[in-house]
């Protein structure tokens, strides 16, 4: 009698314990992915359906059926996410290797769902990327086969100029190129000759070899000149006639803080444009007494990075890492008896603020993140922890210049500074006693609109980006820098920004570069872009008209 009582309480329960949010996900939504061009299907796109915003109102993650889900798309282009809630989506096209010509716009597109709708026909374009095409000879018109070229975009950062975006190609026997897929942006593009043309460290090799060229002609970056890329078109050929040099030797020893030789490790010398390629560069390998011999480098820019281990049987705060970069000019001539000092990592300590407090239950995540991603620093670039009950935190053997970023649900990052100085947006160089304050605030901002074009006819194939008035702030890891998508009436809202004074543009989708937000690109937007100012817990519309950058 008991056991039948309470299956009968349990069976009376259960209807009121399931949760509404597994009834209520019967919406749909299906479409297909095209070319902008021409509107032909593409096949072979990953889609990517994600919820907006992806923290429920506990600021939690929005995981599962209701968070991120994936899709690939078949010959006809078309997709299909079933059992979805009523709320606010984005889709974002990616394209893998068979849809390798398009590029993957930096927004996607917005989809909003009440509760059981099934939406139909949904498009999402893809822009067809951007191609650079040329030759490659040697000094005397000679084409060169089987040289990779490679394709940099440059951006813009407070620590100077970034090359991100890598793409290359090798060329074919008559020394021809063709890199596509490209975003828009302004490019590098360097000449290497493969590795048949490289001797072995320690063997014999010509006075003279072919060495890794810029465009047109020149050995050194800062000489080189950029390529303008637009999505969808091909640049005039681009001819590089490689250089020949000699090849140099750096000899010397490593040693650790206390200068005590730094024996059987292995370190890299790189060249800087392999680095951001994700090259390894040339190794070597110190021997008993903390000497090593690398030959065979071509002139150029270099990072040599060494480290050594912590000591396993020390006690924990006597055997911190250590870690050398040194930046090197090869010119030619040799380097000699160079002596690369390790040293540990600084630690960083900071107070998070709050202009309210933060739920009891909430993560108080803070990260620093490197700054400066161009190949001068290679290591610990993304160091996380977490705040404790007081507020404060503290990160170590932290070796490049970072930037402090902090995530609370509820809170948006409105300034780091360090004795008296604002450094939100400036990679820094911490040293050991460096205290920073972080401050977080709930007063945040809304911009929304309408994006209409010449015909005063709604754009729905676009994006919107906003960014600060301020020109000291026109670099790509800003935090006055948003960007969103149009939904299929043209419309964008742009949540959580922090007050203050912008210009906003609003282009076709994929005329916009995801990388390679130069702050030239930036100023040229400035001239064509709407001004207006938000105050905090103010919504503020723009009404905007598409333009072509």
């Amino acid at each position: 009698m008991i056991f039948a009582l309470l299956a009968a309480m349990m069976l009376a329960i259960a209807p009121q314990t399931a949760p509404p949010e597994a009834a209520a996900a019967t919406a749909v939504i299906r479409g297909s992915v095209v070319a902008a061009d021409t509107r032909m299907p593409i096949r072979g796109v990953r889609v990517v359906l994600s919820r907006v915003p992806m923290v429920d109102a506990g600021g939690l993650p929005v995981l599962g059926v209701n968070g991120i889900r994936e899709a690939i798309t078949g010959r006809n282009g078309a997709f299909e996410f079933g059992r979805l809630q009523a709320g606010r989506y984005e889709i974002q096209p990616m394209p893998l290797d068979e849809s390798a010509p398009f590029i993957a716009p930096s927004a996607g597109r917005i989809v909003e769902l009440a509760p059981g709708q099934v939406v139909e026909r949904v498009e999402v374009p893809l822009t067809r990327g951007g191609v650079i095409a040329g030759r490659v000879t040697d000094a005397d018109g000679t084409p060169l086969t089987r040289v990779s070229v490679c394709a940099l975009a440059i951006a813009s950062s407070s620590a100077g100029r970034v090359r991100q975006y890598p793409a290359a190609s090798p060329t074919d026997d008559l020394g021809q190129f063709r890199i596509f897929g490209l975003p828009d942006g302004q490019f590098l593009v360097s000449a290497e000759a493969g590795m048949s043309n490289y001797a072995a460290p320690g063997s014999s090799v010509p006075a003279e070899t072919l060495v890794p060229t810029f465009y047109p002609s020149t050995t050194s970056e800062e000489d080189s000149r950029a390529v303008r890329v637009r999505s969808g078109a091909e640049t005039p050929p681009v001819e590089i006639r490689m250089v020949q040099g000699r090849r140099a030797r750096i000899t010397g020893v490593v040693v650790d803080a206390q200068g005590s030789p730094v024996v059987r490790v292995v370190g890299f010398v790189t060249r800087a444009a392999n680095r951001m390629r994700g090259g390894a560069g040339s190794p070597f390998t110190t021997d008993q007494f903390g000497r090593f011999d690398v030959r065979d480098l071509a002139p150029g820019n270099y990072l040599l990075s060494a480290s050594k281990s912590p000591d396993s049987h020390a006690p924990a705060p006597a055997r911190p890492m250590e870690l050398a970069n040194v930046t090197l000019t090869i010119t030619g001539s040799d380097i000699e008896n160079l002596i690369v000092r390790t040293a540990p990592g600084t630690s960083l300590r900071g107070q998070l603020e709050f202009d309210r407090p933060p739920a009891e239950s909430a993560s108080l995540r803070v990260s620093v993140t490197i700054g400066n991603p161009d190949g001068t620093c290679v290591e610990r670039s993304s160091v996380t922890t977490f705040a404790d009950d007081n507020h404060a935190f503290e990160v170590g053997d932290l070796f490049c210049p970072y930037l402090v970023r902090a995530t609370v649900p509820g809170f948006v990052l409105k300034s780091v500074v360090l004795n008296g100085t604002d450094i939100t947006d400036t990679p820094h160089r911490f040293a050991n006693g460096d205290r920073v304050t972080v401050l977080l605030t709930s007063h945040t901002s809304t911009v929304d609109g309408t994006v209409v074009d010449d015909g005063d006819a709604a754009v729905s194939d676009c994006e919107v980006l906003v960014f600060s008035d301020d020109p000291a702030r026109w670099i790509g890891s800003a935090t006055t820098l948003n960007r969103t998508a149009c939904d299929g009436k043209g419309r964008f809202r742009l949540t959580q920004m922090l007050p203050g004074r912008y210009l906003v543009v609003a282009a076709p989708r994929g005329r916009l570069p995801a990388v390679g937000l130069s702050g030239t690109l930036l100023e040229e937007l400035s001239r064509r872009a709407t001004a207006f100012a938000v105050g905090e817990d103010e919504t503020r519309t723009v009404e905007l008209r598409v333009i072509d950058p």
